[in-house]
């Protein structure tokens, strides 16, 4: 029987990085939540790192599996529980390297609590890098003062909605999440989220791109009549497939945009390398 270490030494998973800066350690990625989200945060996290050099970057491991069950029908009691596979795969990358992790996954982090329990690897919350990206906006230009509170529209699955754990994240940061809009959701995020998990991102792009008008329509009509709670100071990206289609837009926002893929990858960076920017450094 080949135990799981043994097992990623003899696939070269291990002994090349023992002899490069960082002792062995990895990154690890729990993406395939769709493969073209996971993909699409490992190439943001490579563009967020301060490398000159291959050898700078992070060393990563991506589980990329799409047959993990469905998040959704879990939720609604109508499928089986992704945990064990997951907790599954967790186990299989400390048992390769790796020391801590993120989820390309918003509506995965429902079970974030029982994955760091049973998986045993620290996990780093996207909910938390979220606020973080909102608290550093800096409405209208670069020298403006970074945002303190925010009132954001959360742009996710219905999972991620039920699921609840961005709201007291935000408020943690001092930033309010604005009511759930059915028809928005119906109209234009779900067919969007679905048309990526398809590859068809011109279609994505087109929905992801008619709801940022609706949204700013609801904000000027706000604005103009003085109701100061329902305006809007930054929409959230919190499905790992809507950046894809905000991508594909193709054309300025008329609203401000924090991508929650991309938080995430920035907070992978500050985790790694610590304090100092300079991957000659890294602790």
């Amino acid at each position: 029987m080949i135990t799981e270490p043994a097992r990623c030494h003899r696939l070269g998973m291990l002994r090349p990085m023992e002899k490069t800066r960082g002792n062995g350690r990895l990154l690890g990625v729990l993406g395939g939540m769709g493969p073209l989200a996971g993909a699409d945060f490992v190439a943001k996290l490579i563009r967020a790192t301060p490398a000159a050099r291959d050898a700078d970057h992070i060393p990563v491991l991506l589980w990329s599996v799409p047959q993990v069950p469905d998040r959704l029908a879990a939720m609604d009691g109508r499928g089986d529980s992704p945990v064990p596979m997951l907790v599954d795969a967790l186990h299989r990358m400390a048992a390769c390297g790796v020391d801590r992790v993120a989820i390309a996954c918003n509506t995965a982090h429902y079970w974030y609590d029982e994955l760091v329990a049973a998986g045993g690897l620290p996990i780093l919350h996207i909910a938390d890098a979220a606020a973080e990206a909102v608290s550093a906006l800096r409405p209208g230009d670069a020298d403006a003062p970074a945002t303190r509170s925010a009132r954001v529209v959360l742009l996710a699955t219905r999972g991620t909605h039920r699921a609840g754990f961005y709201a007291p994240r935000l408020a943690a940061a001092g930033h309010r999440v604005l009511p759930h809009d059915e028809d928005l959701q119906r109209s234009f995020v779900d067919p969007a989220i679905e048309a990526v998990k398809a590859c068809r991102l011109a279609e994505a792009g087109g929905l992801i791109g008619a709801a940022l008008d609706a949204l700013a329509s609801s904000a000027a009509r706000a604005a103009h009549d003085g109701r100061d709670d329902e305006m809007i100071d930054a929409v959230l990206l919190g499905c790992t497939e809507l950046p894809l289609a905000h991508a594909a837009m193709d054309r300025p926002d008329p609203l401000p945009v924090v991508d929650a893929t991309q938080a995430l990858a920035l907070a992978c960076v500050r985790s790694w390398f610590g304090p100092s920017p300079d991957p000659a450094v890294q602790p």
